[in-house]
């Protein structure tokens, strides 16, 4: 078993089932992909408009790093495509990026990889286009999905599904897929709401249900010579960062049943990793499927449900979780048991925010302190057994209860109880909520 689509992002997709739509997913890409910092050799007042993409993130370290879907702007010179951005070239070609991504896939076939394909800063005819396309590169078209249906994702594991902005080229067409690409909204505040607003569209029209929607939601904008590419996404994205750690979407899915929120495809300049895990997150990862989902509560105080919060840490890594003292259930309070592979040791995960459950290093007055870890990948100290009502983390030798004391008026606090013995408050009880397991 796979504990984590993000315990190696090369090949996060091995951990999604065939038969899953690539629409019904949560896929993060790049916009203007090859357009890297530097890469257009321009001057630094030129280049700050021309980079969407950090120096060193080559396209081989955009798909080692999870980004499955790639913005190309191909130009038509002396019978090959060279890419650009507008009107600067950005030192590589077509078949450079072919080459990389095939080479990848070859390493890692249980990717696949969505390529926009658009014609830039050059106006041959779409059968001109075409023509170079079936002829310069018609080596490369056995490793092409070039079909305009929406593919499962086991038909195109290691191929490169084609989306065509060229109405001449095959592939899935652009103009038939759902798109946010407000590029000249350079406001934080109006940009991210669209972001945002798009993203929950997406969740909505791609539940596993109907007819599968390509949805592609761009965090991309520029306004020269007031605002770059770069800096506002030193700006939004930390914006767009907290609004998906604070459970984006995920209100909108059945969390008993460990529905992910499908966003599409989310295309960003100079991303950032902690975003790419939020968007990677919101999958289904296919060795849960059949795992059983609980509600917690304990009783000592009253009927209070356990909950992953959305109280962070400065850094967005350690989520609070606390017992809901007004004791009504609540949607981030569902719980996966995971077998950790030793008997009746679990893994505990939150399947709101995609995250497991921990025992921290952090004791105070012999309170040992509980989180969810964002980054979504389970250690040592995310072990627990569950034995006679009670949840012990296996690494600290301590009983999980809930305390006395409170963090707001409605939030009890459930830590560990360092000392290593049992406790009155530590009494547990569990209602398994996906009836069908």
């Amino acid at each position: 078993m796979r504990y984590s689509l993000l315990s190696d992002t090369r090949n996060w997709m091995s951990c999604i089932e065939d038969n899953k739509s690539i629409a019904h997913m949560s896929i993060p890409g790049t916009h203007d992909s090859c357009a890297r910092k530097d890469a257009s050799g321009q001057a630094p007042g030129i280049d700050e408009y021309v980079a969407a993409q950090h120096a060193d993130r080559t396209i081989v370290k955009q798909l080692e790093d999870g980004i499955r879907y790639l913005d190309i702007r191909c130009c038509v010179i002396d019978g090959v495509f060279t890419i650009h951005h507008g009107e600067f070239y950005l030192n590589i070609n077509f078949g450079d990026v072919l080459k990389q991504c095939v080479d990848f896939l070859n390493t890692n076939i249980t990717e696949t990889i969505i390529m926009r394909i658009k014609q830039e800063n050059s106006s041959v005819s779409d059968e001109e286009f075409l023509t170079v396309f079936n002829t310069q590169y018609a080596g490369y078209h056995g490793s092409m999905y070039l079909e305009t249906a929406i593919p499962e994702l086991g038909t195109v594991r290691g191929k490169i599904v084609i989306l065509s902005n060229v109405s001449s080229l095959p592939g899935i067409p652009y103009n038939s897929i759902q798109v946010q690409d407000d590029y000249t909204d350079t406001s934080v505040s109006s940009k991210r709401a669209k972001i945002n607003d798009f993203a929950i569209q997406s969740v909505n029209v791609n539940r596993n249900d109907g007819n599968p929607s390509l949805c592609l939601n761009h965090c991309s904008a520029t306004n020269p010579p007031l605002v770059s590419p770069a800096s506002l996404a030193a700006v939004l994205l930390p914006q767009i960062t907290r609004d998906f750690k604070e459970g984006l979407g995920a209100q909108y899915v059945d969390n008993s049943q460990n529905e992910a929120p499908h966003m599409g495809i989310v295309a960003m300049d100079f991303y950032t990793n902690d975003l790419v895990t939020e968007i990677i997150k919101r999958n289904e990862n296919k060795d849960f499927k059949d795992l059983p989902v609980y509600s917690i509560y304990n009783s000592y105080y009253g009927r209070h449900y356990f909950y992953a919060s959305m109280y962070m840490d400065s850094a967005m890594k350690r989520r609070q979780v606390f017992g809901w003292s007004p004791g009504g259930q609540v949607t981030n309070g569902y719980w996966m048991l995971i077998p950790s592979g030793s008997n009746n040791e679990y893994y505990i995960f939150n399947t709101y925010y995609k995250e497991f459950l921990y025992a921290s290093s952090f004791v105070e007055e012999n309170r040992r302190t509980v989180y969810t870890w964002a980054d979504a990948v389970p250690t040592a100290e995310s072990i627990w057994t569950i034995t006679n009502n009670t949840i012990y983390n296996v690494h600290y030798a301590c009983y999980l209860y809930e305390s006395s004391l409170t963090y707001s008026e409605d939030r009890k606090l459930v830590p560990c109880w360092a000392p290593s013995v049992s406790v009155a408050q530590d009494q547990w009880t569990m209602v398994l909520e996906n009836k069908s397991v």
